[in-house]
């Protein structure tokens, strides 16, 4: 649960939080052949994802 008081301290001080399951991001778009683990490819990863489902 170390998630909860960053999330209720960005909540707090406006920003929009949604907590996503990691199983649900890593399945994501899992299309390439390569499989690429770095911290920007991840980061790409969070952000499409979060593109892909804003309306939600």
């Amino acid at each position: 649960m170390y998630w909860r008081p960053i999330a209720l301290a960005l909540k707090k001080a406006g920003f929009f939080v949604s907590v996503v399951n990691a199983m649900l991001i890593h399945d994501f778009s899992d299309s390439t052949i390569r499989k690429l683990k770095t911290g920007r490819a991840d980061a790409l990863k969070i952000a499409n994802y979060a593109l892909t489902f804003a309306w939600m």
